[in-house]
């Protein structure tokens, strides 16, 4: 995922999922007019606008002390992004 400069200090991109679920480690970058890629662990590269203001101006900030713990509950670009960084785990090992 294209990270935001202003919240490359590592390599990991995190959204929170359970309890943690609305926490976002990182944003993805908005640089390519108000949108960032996503490359996937099957091969496909999804390009995606950022529809939240919020997510843009954030992604555009040159650097935010407190990026590694953004909590946007009702973002609909961390849900997006949530929706396909993981899916449930049922049952026991």
């Amino acid at each position: 995922m294209d990270t935001a400069p202003g919240h490359v200090c590592m390599p990991a991109y995190l959204v929170g999922l359970g309890w943690l679920d609305g926490c976002f480690m990182h944003l993805p970058a908005a640089s390519h007019h108000g949108q960032g890629n996503v490359a996937f662990a099957d091969g496909h590269v999804e390009s995606r606008r950022w529809v939240e203001s919020e997510t843009v101006a954030l992604a555009r900030t040159n650097w935010l002390p407190n990026h590694l713990t953004l909590w946007l509950y009702q973002n609909r670009d961390r849900r997006w992004i949530t929706e396909r960084a993981s899916v449930p785990v049922t049952g026991s090992r």
